[in-house]
């Protein structure tokens, strides 16, 4: 599949998820904690949710995670087949960033815009144990 073709595409929740190896996933499940979730909505009117997470391992900061349903007939971002994400920890930076604006489910914000060649060579399509979580809460509760 092409890149232009991957980019229409994009990825939804499930697939997101589906996509990130079990070992962050895992981490998700017994690691973080969603401190906040809040429905808004974008200029152009898309659904979003922005979320605050917090790992709990001493020391560690809150990170600013963020998802946008691109469907707009869709109003449940949980069923949508196009979503944006974004996570400002440096896992998402230096793994994922490029990865998935390269699948249409993120924008360079965060990272120089490099492919992750020693990270993610391959360029999967997978998210940080932040946007796991709130991946989930987001598919749990039908948003």
């Amino acid at each position: 599949m092409n890149d232009r073709v991957r980019v229409e595409k994009g990825l939804s929740i499930t697939a997101l998820i589906k996509h990130t190896p079990a070992y962050i996933k895992n981490t998700a499940r017994d690691e973080v904690t969603v401190k906040k979730l809040a429905k808004t909505k974008t200029k152009g009117g898309h659904t979003a949710y922005k979320a605050i997470c917090k790992s709990h391992a001493k020391g560690s900061k809150p990170h600013q995670c963020s998802v946008i349903g691109l469907d707009k007939e869709k109003s449940l971002v949980s069923k949508q087949k196009k979503v944006l994400v974004s996570c400002d920890c440096e896992f998402f930076m230096f793994y994922s960033e490029y990865a998935l604006s390269t699948w249409g489910a993120a924008r360079i914000k965060y990272s120089n815009g490099e492919p992750a060649v020693v990270r993610n060579p391959g360029n999967l399509p997978l998210v940080c144990k932040h946007l796991v979580k709130v991946l989930r809460a987001i598919k749990e509760h039908n948003f």
